[in-house]
């Protein structure tokens, strides 16, 4: 995954250094499971994630990267939050024939 673990401030400037190495990218979010208790739940939320990266050629290789979020979520006067996300990695595969 090769992310950066912090707070809003430091994902925000990691994703603002690495996204431009990217020309196209889909985040896809689906089969969602929760588990739902008295203010407090947990989730595990699959993902696929394709990125094409820049590269300057004609061929750009392209990354299919699968994951699932395990995240845990509290119940706020503003409504659920989540409190603690972890991205569990299924698979990375690197294509470059595109």
């Amino acid at each position: 995954m090769r992310g950066v673990k912090g707070n809003l401030e430091d994902i925000s400037c990691f994703l603002k250094n690495v996204m431009p190495g990217f020309s196209n990218t889909q985040h896809m979010v689906s089969n969602y499971l929760f588990d739902i208790g008295e203010g407090r739940a947990t989730g595990r939320v699959m993902y696929f994630n394709p990125m094409e990266q820049s590269t300057g050629n004609e061929v750009k290789p392209m990354f299919f990267l699968g994951f699932w979020y395990v995240d845990e979520y509290c119940r706020t006067e503003s409504g659920w939050r989540i409190r603690k996300g972890v991205g569990e990695k299924v698979t990375t595969f690197l294509n470059s024939c595109f």
